[in-house]
């Protein structure tokens, strides 16, 4: 979270409130806007126009905040929309839209287009946020970070249709796919939770109350990975603006080809086929320089699509069965290696060039399934410190009121049929501190390939 998100979250707890609609924008010494707003049309897609200007010297960041009545609102998901230009000489300045929601003094809820970024060329940007039934009333509001003018054009707020259950049954739901699905559901005491949380869903008055209870169930699988996904959850995954970081691939001294696989995080296809782009055809291009074998870096490696990383190894993998995942059952699903599609690397096939794998503590989840993939490859070592141990496969099973709970239901298993639930142990285990500026882990990988390539 940066330090402006923080600032914000401090500041915005003191912006005065009460009861009644406002007919103004609430602004901090040295800030003004305009114009005054009317309300009336913030419900509609016409929206209002905001215009926040920073006085000379005035403290940064600042805001324009108003107050509208949650009435017609509760039990709903709701989005703060609006269209967002800045103009400030502020090297990292930017502006953003916010929402929070508040019953009396208590605030319930609070989201910020922030989490993707300032916006400082013109953004549509939309914050999600589910106002729960205790609500009496909402903050909208825009910040300004640096001097200059920040600008929201048709700024409104947009109730999309969304499932609506009782949390009876949303409860309901709620055991009969975790009892059915958990990859580890015996450790819970079913009876007791059933009869707990099936009475308690009978005295709440909308399903929003259930949601602790659920989440309070997920823990106690104790597999570290399960979790619920709230309605706020689903709509920030979905609409979300990554960072993702890029692949890296190069070549070391010696002829020691280097390819450094970060997580993937999302479900752009564009993003997708060029993150797995960059791996095939950057292991192509330095393929006959690396003639000494190759680095796989999955040492930040924090998960997210397992295959998008698969197809951009598949020189180094092949396209064949390179693992599996087996749920409580013991039913098994093959993984086969996608074929990539980047410029000339489909020719390549490099299954039989030595690799050191290097993983450690940030290998996790679809990471450390791209690490298990590389257990029984002839010609393969694996470098550095055990994994985060989430080597399990992750299913999203949808409840009746449109959210949702991320279910660990099977574990991750190698080429040979060994189960890593536990996550993954290195052959030659050494520190990942680099504080002290000596990557010892790659330092080991390089002189084993070294070694390797004079066999």
């Amino acid at each position: 979270m940066s330090k402006t998100i923080v600032w914000a979250l401090l500041v915005l707890i003191s912006v005065p409130v009460s009861h009644a609609q406002d007919i103004r924008w609430n602004t901090p010494a040295g800030y003004v806007a305009k114009p005054v707003p009317d309300l009336a049309k913030l419900r509609s897609p016409e929206g209002i126009d905001v215009d926040l200007i920073a006085g000379d010297g005035s403290a940064s960041p600042g805001y324009a905040s108003a107050v509208i009545d949650a009435a017609g609102l509760k039990g709903k998901q709701v989005r703060l929309v609006g269209d967002i230009a800045a103009m400030t000489s502020q090297p990292d300045g930017g502006a953003s839209i916010y929402l929070q929601v508040y019953a009396g003094k208590t605030r319930l809820a609070f989201a910020t287009s922030e989490v993707g970024g300032k916006v400082r060329e013109k953004q549509h940007r939309e914050v999600p946020v589910f106002i729960p039934e205790a609500a009496d009333r909402l903050v909208i509001g825009v910040t300004l970070t640096g001097n200059g003018q920040a600008t929201v054009h048709h700024l409104h707020l947009s109730v999309p249709d969304v499932p609506t259950a009782t949390a009876e049954q949303v409860v309901h739901a709620a055991i009969e796919l975790v009892r059915s699905n958990a990859f580890y559901a015996s450790r819970i005491d079913w009876n007791k939770e059933t009869s707990s949380m099936e009475e308690a869903a009978k005295k709440m008055s909308d399903s929003s109350q259930a949601w602790p209870s659920i989440q309070s169930l997920i823990a106690k699988l104790q597999d570290r990975h399960s979790r619920f996904l709230s309605l706020n959850d689903l709509w920030n995954q979905g609409d979300g603006e990554h960072q993702q970081e890029k692949p890296e691939v190069r070549i070391l001294e010696q002829g020691i080809g280097y390819v450094k696989v970060p997580g993937f995080v999302g479900a752009n296809d564009v993003e997708a086929r060029q993150f797995s782009h960059a791996l095939a055809d950057g292991i192509a291009k330095h393929a006959k320089a690396a003639r000494s074998g190759w680095v796989v870096d999955l040492r930040q490696d924090t998960g997210g699509n397992m295959w998008v990383m698969l197809s951009g190894l598949h020189a180094l993998l092949g396209t064949r069965e390179v693992g599996a995942s087996r749920d409580r059952q013991g039913v098994e699903s093959r993984w086969i290696v996608p074929m990539g599609q980047g410029e000339g690397a489909d020719d390549i096939d490099l299954q039989q060039i030595p690799v050191a794998v290097l993983i450690g503590s940030h290998t996790s989840s679809s990471g450390e399934a791209v690490a298990v993939a590389f257990k029984g490859r002839a010609r393969s070592r694996f470098f550095g410190q055990p994994t985060d141990g989430l080597s399990n496969v992750n299913r999203m099973y949808r409840l009746p009121d449109g959210t949702a709970i991320l279910l660990t239901c099977a574990v991750d298993m190698d080429r040979g049929g060994h189960a890593y639930e536990s996550g993954m142990t290195p052959d030659t285990q050494l520190p990942d501190d680099l504080s002290s500026g000596v990557d010892t882990a790659l330092g080991a990988a390089r002189d084993w390939l070294k070694h390797s390539a004079s066999l």
